[in-house]
């Protein structure tokens, strides 16, 4: 093997779905509405507080799913990128998309994609904040910008004020494939 080529590892996949998003931004909106469609589906789903069993660690556990899942499904909102658990979680995304084929498909919700493309608007000022707690960390904030750079520029859906306004994601593909 050439040493540029990557190796993709085949992992048994516990859930069909995995939902990385901002809690209180869109879990009783939005991402809950999207969840339940896919449970009435029959697609095996997991959503950060339905699969994690009392006791356990919730980044250990969500990692472990996120690892068992054969899609994941980033619901960027305006608030996503003020949290640093929803930014370690992307970045372990890109890890399974790279590692083991994960799919991988972006929601941009109330906020356009250039936005967490470029990180400006909300996306800008969660990264002041970032660089003001964790400066020091340069290689961190490095690994954030990349995920959010690399993930907004998938093929996804835009939904603004509650309505679709593109849909730029034409594959058509079967999820228990």
């Amino acid at each position: 093997m050439m040493a540029n080529e990557q190796t993709i590892t085949t992992i048994p996949s516990s859930y069909d779905v995995f939902i990385s998003f901002f809690g209180s931004d869109t879990r009783l909106s939005f991402t809950g509405n999207l969840f339940n469609a896919l449970r009435r589906k029959r697609f095996k789903t997991f959503i950060d507080n339905d699969g994690i069993k009392s006791g356990d660690q919730i980044v250990a556990s969500s990692f472990k799913a996120l690892e068992g899942s054969k899609i994941a499904i980033v619901v960027f909102s305006k608030r996503y990128a003020a949290s640093t658990y929803c930014l370690d979680e992307l970045v372990k995304i890109l890890e399974c998309r790279n590692k083991i084929n994960q799919q991988v498909l972006p929601i941009f919700y109330e906020v356009d994609p250039f936005e967490v493309r470029d990180q400006t608007g909300t996306y800008g000022k969660s990264f002041d904040a970032h660089e003001y707690r964790f400066g020091k960390d340069y290689v961190k904030l490095q690994n954030w910008k990349l995920a959010l750079s690399e993930v907004a520029v998938l093929k996804g859906w835009h939904f603004q004020n509650r309505y679709m306004l593109s849909i730029f994601y034409s594959k058509k593909s079967n999820l228990h494939d």
